[in-house]
Order: C-alpha cells, then sequence, then structure tokens
C-alpha cells in the first residue's frame, strides 16, 4: 500500500509538472504573436491579454485584466459603432474589419470570434488587431506615386501636341518670311512670332522631358533616312498601300 501510494504521489506530481509546462509553453507561445490578442468575456471583460497588447496599451497584462476592452483601446464607455465583437457576441460567428483607432495612433484590421469547448458551449471570446498602419502608409505613398506618373503621361502628352501645334505656326511664319524683306510692315511682328514660338518649343521639350525621365537629344538627323524608315514600316502594314 505505501508502495502503491508513492507511486500515485509521484504520478500526480509528474502529471502537475506536465500540466504545468503545457501552460507555460501555451503562455510564451501566447505572447510571442506579434499581433494584438485578447480573450474577452460575455460583457466584452478581459479575461487574458498577450505582452503585444500590453506594450501597445502601455500596460501590464495583469492591469488589463478586468477591464473591458473598449474602455483601453478606445477609452468609451460603450462599444464604438460597427464593433465586430458586438456582432460575434450576437451571431457566434467571427467577424472582421478595418479600423482606424486614434487613441492608438494607427489603423488595425480588428478580428473577433467566439470559443467554444469541446461539447461547443461558449467560454469566451477572441480579440484580435493586427497593425497595418505601415502598409496603409506604403499603400497611400504608392497610389500618389501612380497618380503622379498617371499626370506625367497626360502632360507629356499635351506637350507633345501642343508642341505639333507650335510647329504648324513656326512653318507658316517661316514660310510667311520667305515672301517678304525687312522693309515689310509686318516682317518684325513675325520675327517677334518666331522667336516666341522657338521659346515655346523648348519649353515644351523639357517638359517632354521632365514626363518622360529625360531630355530629348538635340542633334542634326538624315530626313532621307527617316522617311525612307518610316515608309518602310508603313508599307508592311498592309499590302494594298502603295508609297512613292
Amino acid at each position: 500500500e505505501l508502495l502503491k501510494t508513492i507511486r500515485n504521489a509521484l504520478d500526480q506530481k509528474r502529471l502537475h509538472s506536465e500540466r504545468v509546462r503545457a501552460e507555460e509553453d501555451w503562455e510564451n507561445t501566447f505572447d510571442a504573436v506579434t499581433d494584438m490578442v485578447m480573450v474577452l468575456d460575455s460583457d466584452h471583460r478581459i479575461i487574458r491579454v498577450n505582452k503585444t497588447t500590453a506594450d501597445a496599451l502601455k500596460a501590464t497584462k495583469e492591469g488589463l485584466e478586468g477591464k473591458k476592452c473598449y474602455e483601453v483601446i478606445h477609452r468609451l464607455s460603450h462599444p464604438i459603432k460597427g464593433c465586430p465583437m458586438v456582432l460575434t457576441m450576437k451571431t457566434l460567428k467571427p467577424h472582421t474589419t478595418e479600423m482606424t483607432v486614434p487613441e492608438m495612433g494607427g489603423t488595425f484590421i480588428c478580428s473577433t470570434s467566439p470559443i467554444l469547448d469541446r461539447e461547443g458551449k461558449l467560454t469566451g471570446y477572441t480579440h484580435t488587431l493586427k497593425d497595418i498602419t505601415q502598409s496603409k502608409r506604403l499603400e497611400a505613398q504608392l497610389q500618389q506615386a501612380q497618380k503622379m506618373e498617371s499626370i506625367g503621361t497626360l502632360a507629356g502628352g499635351i506637350a507633345h501636341d501642343f508642341n505639333n501645334l507650335l510647329m504648324g505656326i513656326l512653318g507658316h511664319t517661316s514660310l510667311m518670311l520667305l515672301d517678304i524683306d525687312s522693309s515689310h510692315p509686318h516682317y518684325n511682328k513675325l520675327k517677334v512670332i518666331e522667336k516666341q514660338v522657338q521659346s515655346g518649343v523648348k519649353l515644351t521639350r523639357q517638359l517632354l522631358g521632365y514626363a518622360r525621365q529625360g531630355r530629348y537629344e538635340v542633334k542634326p538627323i538624315d530626313m532621307n533616312q527617316l522617311v525612307q524608315e518610316t515608309s518602310e514600316t508603313f508599307g508592311r502594314t498592309r499590302k494594298e498601300i502603295t508609297i512613292q
């Protein structure tokens, strides 16, 4: 009997040690989660929180226990509008929403879910907050960059069309100057137009350069070669096109 009692005591001690070790392992795992995790009761009261939650709320884990989640997160005496925890309590189903929490200075993905035991009996709720403030900031920066790129593309297209208009004005001005000399009453006015159009051409060239992330390289070009290359390109598009 004594031997049996000793064996039972040793078994009980071993089981107790294993239970303590399992609880410690669970607690370490719980604290290792980088998202804020809370376990709540049906009154929104905190049963347990992980270390990330305590650090984010600048409190101790023990100091948060017994307080209501909306008190420590939103600093309110009632749940916020659209609170997923309220929906989970009504439906006993998980709910997730994105919310901005000014009191914590960021944006979070809030997820709530019921906790059921083996028999399906409700024992509490989980409430997690995933900080997505940095990713939202990066997303906004990307959208701004894409917007600026679109504006640059639009500006480049407008500058290109405007440059074509200026070329038309400059061409006609040059033709008019060929037919008159410096004694003509419109000669100086035409020269002014020519000068101003040339200034506009330089400006649009700069705008095109910025919009397309580079500047045009100004250099002489062989017009015969340009016409030949262009003709060959268009000539291959359709067989019925004839180019002279």
